[in-house]
């Protein structure tokens, strides 16, 4: 969608509305099998990044167990411990 907005962009000499509405299928015509292979490797890498990420997430809360009911000063410590685990982890992804 980038190339052909950019293609209107410097295609676009009067701002007419029936004038863009030719450029955008023009921008499609313009766009080279290798961009788009480009254009879908660049996607499914960032695709991969946050299934990767994602997945560190729902692990670390996985993790975490509430237990209800308790006002334990060892489960405040523990708690407190696994909460900055977590933001260490969140932070190291990005």
């Amino acid at each position: 969608w980038a190339s052909v907005k950019g293609y209107v962009a410097r295609n676009n000499t009067n701002y007419i509305l029936t004038s863009i509405q030719q450029l955008v299928p023009e921008g499609f015509l313009h766009t080279t099998p290798d961009m788009w292979k480009n254009f879908c490797q660049h996607v499914k890498k960032i695709e991969a990044q946050y299934i990767e990420k994602d997945g560190i997430v729902e692990e670390t809360l996985d993790e975490m167990v509430i237990e209800l009911g308790e006002e334990d000063t060892d489960n405040k410590e523990d708690e407190e411990k696994m909460i900055d685990d977590v933001d260490r982890r969140i932070i190291d992804t990005v």
